[in-house]
């Protein structure tokens, strides 16, 4: 699995980024479903202050950790692993995280992708009773497609999953 080179222009930038009083605004330029960068989709985070799941804060903080950073500089660098080296979290790296954490409590990580995200994503939301337009706008979908990623169950070893995931980012804390 190569990577792919970081382009500010094609991944999130810091400047892809914006500190809202109460919210993040995210602007991506490329996606599944917008692969040719044709346009820009804008979503945004809710703060919740004083939750260990606070997006606002978790940014905020990583963030700080390269106060110097570019504008054109990646909006979350990670370790690479043994080297240590920061590199841009993108696609490739995340998804090779994701296989590595599944792997470690004993899913097999062939049957999921970073696209396992649009479909947990739509399915968490659906089971919550969000608003279908609302769920279409935060996975950029221009037709009622996501209905077909809604599922109705979850596998039993994925139960593990956030906690291992909560594991592995304790380690960058």
């Amino acid at each position: 699995m190569g990577l792919v080179a970081y382009n500010y222009q094609r991944h999130l930038a810091r400047s892809d980024v914006q500190f809202m009083s109460t919210a993040l605004r995210f602007t991506f330029r490329h996606s599944k479903t917008n692969q040719f960068g044709l346009r820009e989709h804008v979503t945004m985070a809710l703060a919740i202050p004083g939750r260990l799941s606070d997006p606002y804060d978790a940014v905020m903080r990583a963030f700080a950790l390269c106060p110097h950073a570019s504008a054109t500089d990646p909006a979350f660098p990670v370790s690479s692993g043994q080297s240590g080296q920061a590199v841009p979290l993108t696609h490739t790296v995340f998804t090779g995280y994701l296989k590595q954490c599944l792997r470690e409590i004993g899913v097999d990580h062939s049957k999921y992708s970073g696209h396992s995200f649009r479909r947990g994503g739509a399915t968490f939301a659906h089971r919550l009773g969000v608003d279908p337009l609302l769920i279409k706008r935060m996975g950029d979908w221009q037709t009622d497609a996501y209905m077909g990623y809604v599922v109705h169950h979850t596998p039993e070893g994925l139960v593990r999953l956030p906690r291992t995931l909560a594991a592995a980012c304790a380690v960058y804390e």
